[in-house]
């Protein structure tokens, strides 16, 4: 259940990421932990970015794993160059269908 989460979760932030980056929406606009001032601002941005990571980490490891156990040498392989995109296609053609059997 968690990688069907975690899938889906890379999948929207890769389709945000693509249209911000075609619609120019958020050029030159960096956050950075220095940008809070107060305690409770830094907390709460930590926390943001760990519910925007977490799930694309453990997507990427458990595919990644789960490529390397079956034996799916070109998807392990093009995720060394579209890391996100081939774990969450990996998720979506193969992974998916074996734990429907």
């Amino acid at each position: 259940m968690i990688q069907k989460y975690s899938a889906y979760h890379t999948l929207a932030i890769i389709i945000l990421g693509v249209v911000l980056a075609i619609s120019g929406i958020g050029k030159g606009i960096q956050l950075t932990l220095d940008d809070f001032e107060t305690i409770y601002g830094k907390a709460i941005f930590i926390i943001a970015l760990l519910y925007i990571m977490l799930p694309v980490l453990v997507n990427t490891f458990s595919m990644l794993w789960d490529m390397l156990k079956d034996g799916r040498w070109l998807y392990f392989f093009g995720t060394f160059l579209l890391a996100y995109l081939v774990t969450v296609i990996y998720y979506f053609k193969v992974y998916r269908k074996k734990q429907n059997i």
